[in-house]
């Protein structure tokens, strides 16, 4: 995700951060400019509680009407990339 994040910080695109909060129990969305605005985005993500159910926060995006781009889902498994 960072790695991903920083390319497209230096080539000046601004973009969403999205993750699930357990905390919320919503997404949360943080408009990206710049690599503070990623880091904090970062650290409220790393202190989110984990939720148990493998593809949680997934499913719950796949039945919403955020607009959606390249999702990246990171899990205990791995990595899938999902383009819709």
């Amino acid at each position: 995700a960072c790695t991903l994040a920083y390319e497209l910080i230096n080539r000046g695109e601004s973009f969403f951060f999205c993750y699930y909060s357990s905390f919320e129990e919503d997404f949360i969305k943080h408009l990206i400019h710049s690599k503070e605005d990623l880091e904090q985005a970062l650290l409220n993500c790393f202190y989110q509680i984990p939720y148990k159910d493998e593809n949680y926060a997934l499913e719950l995006l796949q039945k919403t009407d955020l607009l959606k781009g390249t999702i990246l889902h990171i899990s205990d498994k791995g990595v899938n990339d999902i383009v819709s």
